[in-house]
């Protein structure tokens, strides 16, 4: 096969999109994962995630630590399944893209076939390459909007342009053809673009203002996708951040798809076992749990020693120790520090390493409490990396936490579409929406979570504080319970076991359970306990001790803006002026509600819960 444009790869995901909804691949989801992963990957330039092992681990979701190709032949299998019905798919129905992929037997790379008769257009497209970004019309009536969608067009193109991709068109050239010419295609053959990005503002019935933008093909006309977000319009420069991020992500993962490849070539100059442990140690610290970080801390603390000058490695220490301090059972601050300085270390040997970036944001916002610095960060980071779903997943939990809880769950889709396999994005999910007092929703994506292999200790925990918070105290008990049966070494269940006596009417019972908790575990977060002072209604002791987890540099305190268990404060002056002083933005859950405002439900479950 020979080297297609980048400019090829919208009609390449538009026939896999086209081959995993046919009826061929409908019938069989494994095989339409398995080549959704191939094809992505490819595109992206992961050399490393087209390799045996990777496949197994990462589509099958096979135990890195037990996992043999030898005695495990489920990818080459798999493999062969998917070359067959390929083969027959396109024996029956052809292709409608243009594109045809194919799977070479013995090989693991997908190869890229464009049909007789859209081969004058690839071929013309070597010299027809990039986009212009046309003028934003103003479709509210009110010429005072006429600056801010010129604004918005620069801002766009520019920002496009940084990004890499291909032939830019200044706006002069732009508007020059447009005059010219209204038509899509005459716009494209006169400046020799592949892509128009279209936009418009319009006024909404309601007074909010509705900003859309549009990829449209000079070929065909077609639009590929659309971006659209409403605001007040008071709201209208934060509705253009918002539009330009979405738009940048797109743009990137469609057309500049093979700019992520050249960030592989660091990782690929080290020697296959280092590759190999490297990946071995990036499924370990995905587990969540003491012994597999643990393991993934010594196998990145031996990386670094043999090969220093490697950010990869760098960035998987940073990774390791930052997923260390959930535990409870070590110096946090120490960490977070030690995973700060290892991934600096890895950014300053390449500033372009999304993991080590991704980490360093992460600290930002939980560690240092700047979530409004640490969401730019993110932002910044998916320009360049739009299909990193981990960093999607960073950027989610850190706008939740503000109270952005639909720009959240907006980015946890786009991590799902990137990585539809992985449990983080579907347990994130769950977690904001219990935030965001949609315990319905979040109980379905809870057990969606626990299927897709989520870490058990946290979505057990998590869907029983989603039970907590939903007032649903039978519920709640049988997962904290379930919890201290299944993880007795770990502190946060015997919290949440205090939390559910203390919201039941059992203070004295919580205080006791709390108590026995510190005794065993001396290094338990002040913001848990605050929590279950925050169901005990005990005010001054709140305030205390959230006092305490900001002298300790409890990374959990920045979810305070949000977290229900403190509903009944959201309106305290004390309580708010608390967490402006600290750099937070104060309450932004919902207001007080009723079910606070109601005597604990001590008589009905005060004998179970202690229990």
């Amino acid at each position: 096969m020979s080297t297609l444009h980048a400019s090829l790869h919208p009609r390449i995901l538009e026939e896999l999109e086209r081959l995993c909804t046919s009826e061929a691949f409908a019938r069989s989801q494994t095989l339409a994962r398995l080549l959704r992963h191939l094809v992505v990957r490819h595109l992206a330039g992961d050399r490393s995630a087209l390799r045996e092992a990777a496949i197994a681990l990462e589509v099958f979701r096979r135990d890195p630590a037990v996992y043999d190709p030898q005695t495990d032949p489920i990818v080459r299998v798999t493999a062969s399944r998917l070359r067959t019905r390929l083969t027959s798919h396109y024996a029956r129905e052809g292709t409608r893209a243009g594109v045809r992929i194919v799977l070479r037997k013995g090989r693991y790379v997908p190869e890229f076939e464009v049909s007789g008769e859209h081969l004058d257009d690839a071929e013309g497209l070597e010299g027809r390459t990039g986009l212009a970004v046309l003028a934003t019309r103003n479709a509210t009536g009110d010429a005072s909007y006429d600056a801010f969608c010129a604004a918005f067009a620069e801002c766009v193109a520019d920002g496009l342009a940084n990004l890499g991709v291909p032939r830019v068109i200044a706006q002069d050239s732009v508007q020059r053809a447009r005059a010219r010419t209204p038509a899509t295609a005459d716009i494209g053959r006169e400046l020799a673009v592949e892509w128009l990005l279209d936009s418009i503002l319009a006024a909404e019935p309601g007074g909010e203002l509705r900003l859309t933008t549009r990829l449209v093909s000079t070929r065909d006309a077609g639009v590929r996708w659309t971006e659209t977000v409403a605001r007040a319009p008071a709201a209208r420069f934060a509705m253009r951040d918002v539009v330009s991020d979405r738009v940048f992500a797109r743009f990137a993962e469609a057309l500049a798809g093979a700019q992520h490849g050249a960030r592989r070539r660091e990782v690929d100059r080290l020697p296959a076992d280092a590759r190999t442990s490297l990946d071995l140690a990036r499924f370990l610290v995905r587990q969540r749990s003491p012994e597999s970080v643990a393991r993934a801390l010594a196998i990145a603390e031996e990386l670094t020693a043999r090969y220093p000058a490697s950010a990869a490695t760098w960035a998987l220490l940073g990774s390791a120790r930052f997923a260390r301090r959930c535990f409870m059972d070590s110096d946090s601050v120490a960490l977070h520090e030690e995973a700060l300085a290892a991934a600096c270390r890895a950014l300053q040997i390449d500033p372009e390493d999304v993991t080590a970036g991704a980490t360093e944001a992460a600290i930002v916002g939980h560690y240092r409490r700047d979530p409004g610095a640490a969401i730019q960060r993110f932002r910044d980071l998916l320009r360049r990396a739009p299909h990193h779903s981990d960093a999607r997943c960073g950027l989610a939990a850190l706008l939740h936490y503000v109270g952005e809880f639909d720009a959240a769950l907006h980015e946890l889709s786009l991590a799902l579409a990137h990585d539809p396999l992985s449990p983080f994005p579907r347990a994130h999910r769950a977690n904001v929406l219990a935030y965001a007092r949609r315990h319905a929703e979040a109980r379905v994506e809870w057990q969606l979570a626990v299927a897709a292999g989520a870490p058990r200790l946290t979505a057990t925990v998590l869907a029983g504080m989603n039970e907590l918070w939903a007032g649903e105290h039978d519920d709640a008990h049988a997962h904290f319970e379930a919890a201290v049966r299944q993880f007795p070494d770990n502190p946060m269940p015997a919290m949440c076991r205090a939390m559910l006596c203390a919201a039941t009417g059992e203070t004295a019972r919580a205080e006791a359970l709390v108590g026995e908790c510190l005794a065993r575990f001396p290094r338990v977060s002040s913001y848990n306990r605050a929590e279950a002072a925050a169901f005990a209604r005990d005010r001054p002791g709140v305030l205390r001790l959230l006092r305490a987890a900001h002298r300790e540099r409890d990374a959990l305190l920045v979810s305070v803006c949000v977290d229900p268990s403190f509903d009944w404060l959201g309106g305290d002056a004390q309580f708010n002026a608390l967490l402006r002083s600290w750099g937070l933005p104060g309450w932004r859950g919902l207001p007080p509600r009723e079910r606070w405002t109601r005597e604990p439900e001590a008589r009905r479950t005060g004998s179970r819960a202690s229990a």
